[in-house]
């Protein structure tokens, strides 16, 4: 009603204002005819009706200008960025509500003030310019900075500007104030992240390399050290680029496989494969690849690589010194074992074939199926600790055990025990077969072994050791306790022996006389012959005892070998006609002399052929085709030099191996008591040995002997 009445107020100042001009500007004639007054009133009338018209049709042209002045209003004082009008410079002309409310200023404050003083101090500059731009170069402009509110509170904002002309023909700036805040905040994470991500990727020790369809795309520091290639040369070029020539076609087929149907080898795995650097050197990795799909068709795959090449040097080196460790260990003549904590094998090299066993028949089976029963019962832990039982032992008093768990300080050394070969043990099981069979002697060598277990205690893992065959060094020491006896018996035996060859010498002088005195066709003459041989006999043993205790240098000359032989055959043929003995000799007369001493070299030979003689008789007691002795002789090379090889090979008896070392012992002897005193194969080596040669001795029980001589050609 208030509107209506006001509207009114104004059409009647209205007329009055229109009747003073009417007034001023047409004079109506008092002359005029009534029809002409008429004609006047009527146009009157319809031009009022036509001012009425016009006036309704503004009237409502202002309501509607009056709403769309309200909708602008609230559009531009309530839209969600803010306004700004500033002149040339910057001070704001126009706000709207926004741009208050974000700087926390009422609008009225606002207008007519610069707008630079709400920007941060660090970006004056950047506006200073943006406006210069605007009101120089005639376009619009944007750009981004930071607003402080009148709070202390901060704003990032991005300022789109264009210049305008308003009404009086004046140039203003008419400005849209986004707030990108967040979006400033989300910016400046995301790009935190990234150089995290960059920074991770460029100090990663393994190598990181992006491809986009095949196409290298990213590179770390850790790649152009593996391949040489600088970030510069490799971005942009192909990923075969890496890959050896060999495997490029591979690699491509797998590609477009996986992109085809999904199927992969090493895509999600961590795999070895072959890489090749700049230089053209092709090195071990191990990659580890992903992919992802990007937009508009493209694939990324992203490879994180290893150079494995010290890693496999050291493995081969490790194999290597394994290798050489297991070579050691299966070739070492000495047995090396591992049993558990229980005493059971777990690791036997390859010695122990010398006892008849396989390292693996052995495995899981207790050490005592190795051991003499009776050494079992001496170090076995399960049977010495329940004798030692309440016991306190000194250290000196404390057992050896063959399962030892000691540290390395209180290790077992030098224990001896005795082992049994497998092929004497028929019944391994049967205490009493094993108990009279031949053992060998093994020296022990072990300590215990441990490790860590879940609670950081040490825990016993078993015994692990050397054991050294000492059956030799036994029976040295054996036979130098034997020699030491010899040597003093021989020592007696030169004694007596002289304390004999006086009277003996005698006793032959005598019966030479007798028989020198007494008819040929005498008995008397017989015996004193007889008297004399046996004279000679016991001389020549005296001799040979002499002979033990010390070296004999008689003269040497130049001998033909088939003479001695010859001789030697000569002397004992009855004898060996009469035990229906077939001698073959196969001397040749070209064999070179040899300087000898020819009455040791003969007495060597008798000795070989009454041994020989001796063992064909015990096998052949009567006449048989095989009843030979071979007697051959060749010259042969030994180490560079000429040695003449005389060979004396009967059919005979022949030696057991178990005794065949011993033959040439002294005092040793097959025979019986009343055939053989065990001196002769003694003396002869001496002698042999004594003219720079060797005897060996080759036989086989129940079938044959052979014993070849050596001795140097002297020019």
């Amino acid at each position: 009603m208030k509107k209506r009445t006001s509207q009114q107020e104004q059409e009647s100042e209205l007329r009055k204002r229109a009747e003073t001009r009417l007034k001023s500007q047409v004079q109506v004639s008092e002359e005029m005819s009534n029809s002409d007054i008429k004609k006047l009133i009527h146009e009157l009338e319809v031009h009022q009706v036509e001012l009425q018209m016009q006036n309704d049709k503004l009237r409502e042209t202002q309501m509607k200008l009056e709403e769309s002045r309200s909708r602008y209003a609230n559009l531009y004082d309530f839209a969600p960025v803010g306004y700004l009008t500033f002149d040339r410079d910057g001070v704001i002309r126009e706000a709207n509500l926004t741009i208050a409310d974000m700087l926390n200023i009422k609008r009225s404050l606002l207008i007519n003030n610069r707008f630079h003083y709400y920007v941060d101090r660090e970006d004056q500059d950047i506006f200073y310019l943006h406006r210069k731009r605007i009101f120089e170069e005639k376009k619009a402009e944007t750009c981004e900075l930071k607003l402080k509110g009148k709070d202390d509170r901060e704003w990032y904002v991005r300022l789109d500007s264009v210049r305008v002309q308003d009404s009086r023909n004046n140039s203003t700036c008419r400005t849209a104030i986004t707030n990108i805040t967040e979006q400033k905040k989300m910016e400046n994470l995301l790009i935190e992240s990234e150089e995290r991500h960059r920074k991770l990727i460029e100090t990663a020790q393994d190598a990181i390399v992006c491809d986009v369809n095949q196409v290298i795309t990213d590179w770390n520091i850790s790649a152009e050290k593996i391949f040489g290639y600088s970030k510069r040369e490799i971005i942009g070029q192909p990923i075969s680029l890496l890959i050896p020539e060999k495997y490029r076609e591979e690699h491509s087929e797998g590609v477009r496989r996986y992109l085809k149907t999904g199927e992969t080898k090493i895509i999600g795995k961590t795999v070895e494969v072959s890489g090749v650097t700049k230089e053209g050197v092709e090195i071990p990795l191990e990659i580890s690849i992903t992919h992802q799909k990007l937009r508009n068709e493209k694939h990324l795959f992203t490879a994180i690589i290893r150079d494995i090449t010290e890693r496999k040097e050291a493995i081969k080196a490790l194999e290597q010194s394994e290798e050489k460790y297991r070579t050691l260990v299966e070739t070492i003549p000495d047995i090396v074992y591992k049993i558990d904590e229980n005493g059971y094998f777990t690791f036997l090299n390859n010695s122990i074939r010398n006892f008849g066993y396989e390292p693996e028949e052995l495995l899981g089976k207790h050490f005592s199926t190795i051991l003499h029963p009776d050494d079992v019962n001496n170090f076995s832990r399960s049977v010495v600790l329940e004798k030692y039982s309440g016991i306190k032992t000194k250290e000196m008093d404390t057992p050896k055990l063959f399962d030892e768990r000691r540290s390395e300080k209180r290790m077992t050394r030098n224990l001896e025990v005795r082992l049994v070969k497998k092929n004497q043990a028929r019944a391994m099981g049967d205490v009493r077969e094993r108990r009279g069979l031949l053992t060998s002697f093994g020296e022990i060598i072990a300590t215990g072994h441990y490790y860590d277990n879940a609670q950081s205690r040490r825990r016993f893992g078993g015994t692990v050791g050397i054991i050294i065959d000492v059956t030799e060094k036994i029976k040295l020491q054996a036979e130098m306790i034997r020699a030491g006896q010899l040597a003093l018996l021989g020592e007696l035996a030169a004694g007596i022996a002289h304390e004999i060859n006086n009277p003996i010498y005698s006793i032959i002088n005598f019966a030479q006389l007798i028989a020198d005195e007494s008819d040929r066709d005498n008995r008397v003459h017989a015996f004193g012959k007889l008297i004399m041989e046996e004279g000679n006999r016991i001389a020549d043993l005296t001799a040979n005892l002499v002979s033990l205790s010390r070296s004999t240098d008689g003269p040497k000359m130049s001998v033909p070998i088939h003479e001695l032989i010859s001789n030697s055959l000569k002397l004992i043929g009855m004898q060996l006609k009469k035990d229906h003995i077939t001698i073959k000799d196969t001397i040749s007369k070209e064999i070179p002399p040899l300087i000898v001493n020819p009455q040791e070299i003969h007495q060597v030979f008798l000795n070989l052929i009454q041994n020989a003689r001796y063992a064909l008789n015990e096998k052949y007691p009567g006449k048989d085709k095989d009843k030979i002795l071979e007697i051959s002789c060749n010259t042969v090379f030994i180490d560079d030099h000429q040695y003449v090889r005389i060979i004396f090979y009967d059919h005979g008896i022949g030696i057991a191996e178990e005794i065949l070392f011993k033959v040439k012992s002294l005092f040793f002897t097959t025979k019986p008591p009343n055939k053989g005193t065990g001196i002769g194969l003694s003396v002869s080596e001496n002698i042999i040995h004594n003219h720079g040669g060797k005897i060996t001795i080759e036989s086989i029980w129940g079938e044959f002997t052979k014993v070849l001589i050596d001795l140097p050609v002297t020019e």
